[in-house]
């Protein structure tokens, strides 16, 4: 194939689908980016040398291409995975399933009970009508209202009744009665988490990975601050905040669908009707500096009790140690929300890990908030078909939709790099 033949491409957002796309397209492409980092929400901010992700995000793949592509410029090594729980003051190894017998003895019977009734009357042919119903058939009853509803409820903001079960895959556990068993009676050696280790940069958080791009850097053009305001598919012309246009050939857009609304000419009414309908949970992080080393062993914490906002706690120190300063740790606390953010929170999840003894809020030095509108694709029973036909109108009208937020699709790092290599690959082919 003749590089020279392929039409420069444009490519809207400069997270790691937009990068990856950007990557592997064998022609020249133009990245425009609407903050002043790249990353996309797994970029990394550093605020007086310590460093802050938005959440915990780690690559667990298995895949070896990837892994390679990660390491190509920056050093990564790799860590056990130990999350862990806490609900009414008893912290628990995550998943809970596994490890019963850090529970008082009654919960811990309830609990086994009803996963075993739950397995005496299993039919392998039964399909969960959603999430709730599948949490019950899989982790019995009383677990599914008392745990897994709670956490639900928490994450994503919505009843588990209104979720579907094609988000699940192996992200919530359904051990089998040995694994609990094992578990209950304090011989489980299995984590039952579903990956046991990670690989992180040593140095500047997950953001640093987004750099493999610089393996092509004199095939890609990346500018930063530039926000889009308008796309007038019909003369393929892209308009930005500052005043700047752009006229295009092809175009790759990693733009939360909810914002095309705004921005792309000439949609239906229908299909603007279609993306309001769309719903998703935002993410409110807390990011604290504390004086003092972390002493305690758990990669991130998640956090059951309702009365108290925050659903993960996130110990970057545990992630790299050249997250914070010596001496020093860096911290997070993750809240999830729809449309409007309290802040009242705020200080009410600091106070909420302080008295269960996480912190000593003597010894924090900052505190600053971050804000991620879109955090998590809810899965809802109309999401699907919903996307669907708007990605395809998307298309037809010459946008080629891409990463988690451009497909509305709950995906891994991993895979949205994967995404946007096949993208790459098969525009490639077409215009070829």
């Amino acid at each position: 194939m003749n590089e020279n033949s392929l039409p420069e491409v444009i490519i809207l957002g400069a997270g790691l689908s937009g990068l990856s796309f950007a990557y592997h397209y064998p022609g020249k492409s133009v990245i425009f980016e609407k903050l002043d980092t790249i990353g996309g929400t797994a970029r990394t901010e550093e605020e007086n040398n310590f460093f802050y992700d938005y959440g915990p995000h780690v690559s667990f793949t298995e895949d070896p291409y990837v892994i390679e592509l990660l390491s190509k410029k920056v050093e990564v090594f790799e860590n056990e995975t130990k999350p862990m729980n806490t609900y009414r003051g008893i912290e628990f190894p995550h998943p809970a399933l596994f490890h019963l017998d850090k529970l008082p003895k009654e919960e811990c019977y309830k609990i086994l009970v009803d996963l075993v009734e739950s397995y005496k009357g299993y039919d392998k042919d039964f399909e969960a009508q959603n999430y709730e119903e599948w949490c019950e058939k899989n982790q019995g009853k009383y677990f599914a209202q008392n745990y897994t509803k709670k956490y639900t409820k928490k994450f994503w903001c919505i009843d588990p009744q209104l979720l579907t079960v094609d988000w699940v895959g192996n992200r919530v556990p359904s051990p089998s009665i040995s694994e609990t068993i094992k578990g209950a009676i304090g011989l489980q050696n299995e984590s039952g988490y579903y990956y046991q280790r990670y690989r992180y940069p040593r140095e500047k958080g997950f953001g640093s990975f987004s750099n493999f791009w610089r393996n092509r850097e004199k095939d890609i053009n990346i500018f930063l601050n530039k926000e889009v305001v308008a796309i007038d598919t019909k003369n393929k012309v892209i308009e930005f905040k500052d005043g700047y246009s752009r006229k295009y050939e092809a175009l790759v857009s990693t733009i939360p669908i909810p914002e095309m609304s705004k921005i792309v000419f000439n949609l239906s009414n229908e299909i603007k009707e279609m993306i309001a309908s769309l719903k998703y949970t935002s993410l409110h992080y807390i990011n604290m500096a504390i004086k003092g080393e972390w002493k305690r062993d758990f990669s991130w914490l998640y956090f059951y009790d309702e009365d108290i906002p925050v659903t993960r706690l996130i110990a970057f120190n545990n992630m790299s140690p050249k997250m914070a300063p010596k001496g020093y740790t860096a911290l997070q606390m993750e809240i999830p929300y729809t449309k409007h953010f309290d802040e009242s929170l705020i200080d009410k999840s600091i106070l909420a890990i302080k008295n269960l003894g996480y912190i000593d809020d003597s010894l924090i030095v900052n505190v600053s908030n971050k804000d991620l509108k879109y955090g998590y694709v809810i899965y809802d029973f109309k999401r699907e078909q919903t996307v669907k036909k708007i990605t395809q109108e998307f298309k037809n009208m010459g946008i080629n939709s891409l990463g988690r937020y451009g497909t509305w699709s709950y995906l891994w790092s991993h895979q949205v790099i994967l995404q946007g290599k096949e993208l790459a690959e098969k525009i490639s082919k077409i215009q070829a």
